[in-house]
């Protein structure tokens, strides 16, 4: 069965990164990418064969998904919900608060569907209590939140926390960053394991991997959820 992977977030260095890379390449047939605004001019990633969409608010996209998601309805289909600034600076302008807020909205009105797999790009930063409390941080604990209130009856959605991107600000934060290329790998692993029961993925080297499992039982615990 051919496969497309659907990013929103177009923007981003993430949807960069998984387009750069050969085995996503390798992986899927059609590429579509969602934005609620133009592609910045160096996405030189993108290939003629490439879709972009632009959209304009929770209602806009979950349309147009579900447009292409009925094309292709014989098409094994990868969301990846990626569409969360992680500079801080950038939340000064509302539209861009707006935005992220309606991108997290827009995640929990997906409908399970046959042969569709989402993944919710999240960070880490969501279960570490001790940092900072960030508009970027709110949002991805909101995010989290959100997702696990639903992930007892959403078996088609699995949350993935990924730690600062290499080079981070900062000493602490470079211990646990992770190159962009390393994210695309582990991401592809995942999508290539869509199968699995695992509802929470961490992305990361292994220092990363194994304190970010305790941040997240933590969480989990103090949810009820373990």
């Amino acid at each position: 069965m051919s496969k497309i992977l659907i990013v929103i977030g177009g923007n981003s260095t993430l949807s960069q990164a998984l387009l750069e890379n050969t085995e996503t390449r390798q992986m899927y047939y059609q590429y579509i990418l969602f934005s609620t605004q133009p592609l910045r001019k160096n996405r030189k990633f993108i290939l003629a064969t490439d879709l972009v969409q632009l959209y304009n608010g929770t209602q806009d996209l979950i349309t147009k998904i579900k447009i292409i998601l009925t094309n292709n309805h014989e098409a094994k289909a990868t969301i990846v919900f990626a569409a969360t600034p992680s500079d801080k600076n950038l939340y000064s302008s509302s539209k861009i608060m707006k935005n992220a807020i309606e991108s997290v909205i827009s995640q929990t009105l997906m409908k399970s569907e046959e042969h569709v797999k989402y993944y919710i790009i999240g960070s880490s930063l969501a279960v570490v209590p001790m940092l900072n409390n960030s508009h970027y941080k709110r949002i991805k604990r909101l995010e989290l939140d959100l997702f696990s209130l639903q992930s007892a009856t959403n078996h088609s959605t699995k949350y993935v926390m990924v730690p600062p991107i290499k080079p981070a600000l900062g000493m602490l934060a470079n211990l646990f960053s992770t190159s962009l290329d390393e994210m695309a790998v582990q991401l592809n692993q995942s999508f290539a394991q869509n199968g699995s029961d695992q509802k929470y993925l961490i992305i990361g080297n292994k220092f990363t991997k194994f304190v970010t499992h305790i941040f997240l039982f933590h969480y989990l615990l103090t949810r009820g959820k373990t």
